[in-house]
């Protein structure tokens, strides 16, 4: 009789024993499967800062671009303004010496005449 009750007692203790190990078992594929995720992110982490930081880098490198541009629009602005007034000048050179042209012209008939 009491062996049966220790045969028994032991079976349930078996019992429990196998269920905590399939417990155990269950519990460290989770952990596994925990720390590979784990793992997989802090590889997105790295590689997100990395890409952060080279999409920083190519920002700084745009912006002293679009300064450079800017100071070489700025640049020919002020060739294009100092060309026009050049330009302006020659143009009233030329305009005065074609009156005084026309004024000799006029003289010349008139002295044919």
């Amino acid at each position: 009789m009491i062996k049966d009750e220790v045969d028994m007692q032991n079976k349930v203790l078996n019992n429990d024993l196998d269920q905590q190990r399939d417990e155990n078992d269950r519990l460290s594929r989770q952990l596994k499967e925990e720390q590979l995720d784990t793992s997989n992110t802090n590889h997105r982490l790295v590689n997100t800062s990395n890409v952060s930081k080279n999409l920083s880098h190519e920002s700084n490198t745009l912006n002293n671009s679009m300064q450079q541009i800017l100071r070489r629009i700025d640049e020919i602005s002020r060739d294009k303004l100092h060309n026009s007034k050049e330009l302006n000048l020659v143009n009233s050179e030329l305009e005065r010496l074609s009156k005084a042209d026309l004024v000799v012209s006029h003289s010349n008939i008139d002295l044919e005449s």
